[in-house]
């Protein structure tokens, strides 16, 4: 009995000493390297993006495009209103002019339903391009720089223009830097490389 306690202590003591050894234990630690931190107020950053500058350009452009179409439509519609007035309700040119109408009023709906769709479908994607790009150039700008660490930080006023209390307490809640020295600020420089200046 003596024997296969001690064989089994035996095997549990190498198992720990193999698992020890595979998980690096009681070998010298890697040293830190010395700690260099930045900021980027990534809301600047996207304020001063050229990219999202020339793409608000050419969302403004489909805007007025849509807006143009919806007012086309309106008038179309006030139009048949106006001719439906000297008509008798009980003629089929009346109902005709209804059902026109009816079509008409759902299609402009429905254009406005997929023209907020696919636009915020397309500022998400734009965005999401325009963010990669930028940590991408943090993650270059650190690497060339000898930094360890990059912080986002906020614009210094929260929201409070809401009107539920969710509202400032959320502006408040993703706060993650307090204070900083403006000297750890690397933002000009983050955007300067993604508008390609630097």
């Amino acid at each position: 009995m003596k024997v296969k306690r001690l064989v089994g202590f035996g095997l549990l003591m190498g198992a720990l000493i193999i698992m020890a050894k595979l998980s690096g234990f009681g070998e010298p630690r890697r040293e830190a390297p010395p700690i260099k931190i930045g900021v980027v107020n990534m809301v600047e950053v996207f304020n001063k993006s050229k990219k999202l500058q020339q793409y608000q350009v050419e969302l403004n452009t489909e805007e007025k495009v849509h807006l143009a179409r919806q007012k086309q439509l309106s008038d179309d519609i006030e139009a048949l209103r106006k001719e439906m007035q000297a008509l008798d309700t009980q003629s089929e040119t009346w109902e005709a002019y209804n059902e026109r109408i009816t079509v008409m009023s759902i299609q402009k709906e429905n254009q406005s339903k997929v023209f907020a769709r696919q636009g915020n479908r397309k500022v998400n994607t734009r965005m999401a391009e325009v963010y990669h790009e930028v940590r991408a150039a943090i993650d270059k700008y650190a690497a060339e720089k000898g930094f360890t660490l990059i912080l986002r930080t906020d614009p210094p006023k929260i929201f409070t223009e809401g009107n539920k209390i969710e509202d400032a307490q959320s502006s408040i809640a993703i706060r993650s830097v307090l204070y900083y020295d403006t000297a750890m600020d690397i933002t000009q420089d983050i955007i300067n490389i993604h508008n390609g200046e630097k």
